[in-house]
Formats: structure tokens, sequence, C-alpha cells
């Protein structure tokens, strides 16, 4: 009798051992879902970097080799007319302070 009760309780408790390992594996289950859909979304989220990453060099790269020597170009061209200016207003100078005298 004894044993009976030893059984039956054993079966009990194997049967809400059984209930709560299969609410277990149902979250599991779901978890393995949620994990998978993260993963997708990870993957695309580092196709859109790659992409990303490919289209910053393609940008440096005409930066460096197109718009950086115009650059430096138009810096050159500014530079010259600067300096050209500035001997025009020595000439004129020395031109207006030779006619300021002729007028004395």
């Amino acid at each position: 009798m004894e044993n009976e009760k030893i059984y039956s309780l054993v079966e009990k408790l194997y049967t809400e051992m059984q209930k709560g390992f299969g609410k277990v594996d149902s979250r599991l289950d779901s978890l393995d879902a949620t994990v998978g859909s993260l993963s997708s979304t990870v993957d695309n989220l580092s196709s859109r970097v790659d992409s990303l990453e490919k289209e910053v060099r393609k940008t440096n790269l005409v930066i460096e080799h197109d718009i950086k020597p115009k650059i430096e170009v138009l810096f050159d061209g500014h530079q010259q007319i600067s300096d050209r200016l500035s001997r025009i207003e020595e000439k004129v100078t020395k031109h207006d302070e030779f006619i300021m005298k002729r007028i004395k």
C-alpha cells in the first residue's frame, strides 16, 4: 500500500513535470523564433552597413582624386591673383605718389 502511494506520488510528480517541461519547450520554441528573427535583422543591417561602407569609399575616392586637386588648383589661382593685385597696388601707389609730387 505504501508502495502504491509512492508510485502514485511519483506518477503525479512526473505528470506535473511533463506539463512544466511542455511550457518550457513552448517558451524555448518562441525564443528560438525570436532569435531567428533577430539574426535575420542583424544580417540585413550588416549588408546595409557593407553597402554604406562601399558608398563612403567611392565618395572618398571622388573627393581625393577629383575634387581635392581642383580645389588646390583654385587655391593656387587665387594666390596668383592675390599676388598680381599686390604688385598692381604697389605700382598704382607709386604712380599716385609721382602724380601728387607733380601737382604740388
